[in-house]
Parts: C-alpha cells; sequence; structure tokens
C-alpha cells in the first residue's frame, strides 16, 4: 500500500504506527495512513516542536 504525501515530516513504522506531522498538526498513523491520534504542534521551552 501506498500512503499519498501529505505530512511534512515521518518517523519508520513502529509497533504498526508512525509518528507524522502536518503543516498544523502531529500525531501517529496507521498502515492505511488513517490518523488514530493528532494534536496541535506545541513548541518546547527547548525549542524542540515534538
Amino acid at each position: 500500500m501506498v500512503i499519498l504525501p501529505q505530512f511534512i515530516g515521518a518517523e519508520n513504522f513502529e509497533y504498526g504506527l508512525n509518528y507524522v506531522e502536518t503543516e498544523g498538526t502531529v500525531g501517529y498513523i496507521n498502515a492505511s495512513g488513517e490518523f488514530v491520534w493528532q494534536g496541535p504542534y506545541v513548541e518546547s521551552r527547548s525549542g524542540s516542536r515534538r
């Protein structure tokens, strides 16, 4: 299965989930490309966006 490019950043699948970033959200998708959890971008005090 191919997931259409709609994410700014993504990591490798682990335990069936993949951490992804979009323009305004972050979350985890399943192998079908559907979000199983998502929330807003939150910058930490260290400047990291995760």
